[in-house]
């Protein structure tokens, strides 16, 4: 009996020392950034695509902007959404726009693979407070409530092909017409 716990324990352990790819990627790899680029402007820029993912021990937003080994920034970085979904929203909406002026930006879903030797990532825990306030706070934000008390979380709709663009030529048109009369 206690030779059949050391090898399941055994097993466990080397199980765990070996390198996998995410179940869930909902992460972004962006390059072409400007050298100065800050992680509150991604998070501007990103956010209308989707919740950036918390890091739930420091509560700041999972997001890594790739520094060489002076420290300067290289260009490229890594966004962490909460939702898979928003992943194709920012390669569709956002791939090959400038997010400053000369600035033109490239998206793709990040691809994790191992470079290396594994290197086991340092664990950390959160309490069950901790625990409870990261769940109940993205519950909050992908929530469809609509009770009244509720009116801080967002709500996005995505309404496609509702207008061609010669309708919108003849709205202004009109509205132009009414502003000056």
């Amino acid at each position: 009996m206690e030779k059949k716990k050391k090898k399941l324990d055994k097993l466990k352990e080397k199980k765990k020392e070996k390198w996998y790819a995410p179940k869930v990627n909902a992460n972004i790899y962006i390059n072409g950034l400007p050298k100065d680029i800050t992680e509150f402007d991604l998070t501007e820029y990103f956010s209308r695509c989707g919740f950036i993912r918390k890091d739930p021990k420091t509560n700041t937003n999972k997001i890594k902007i790739y520094k060489d080994e002076n420290g300067k920034t290289k260009g490229d970085a890594l966004v962490s959404f909460l939702r898979e979904e928003s992943v194709s929203m920012a390669i569709d909406l956002l791939n090959e726009t400038e997010i400053r002026p000369g600035y033109r930006i490239y998206i793709e879903k990040a691809n994790f693979e191992q470079k290396g030797d594994y290197k086991k990532r340092e664990a950390y825990r959160i309490d069950e407070l901790q625990r409870f306030k990261f769940k109940t706070d993205v519950e909050r934000l992908l929530g469809w409530n609509d009770d009244e008390d509720n009116e801080k979380g967002l709500k996005i709709v995505i309404l496609k092909r509702m207008f061609e663009p010669l309708d919108f030529i003849v709205i202004i048109f009109i509205f132009s017409l009414l502003y000056h009369s």
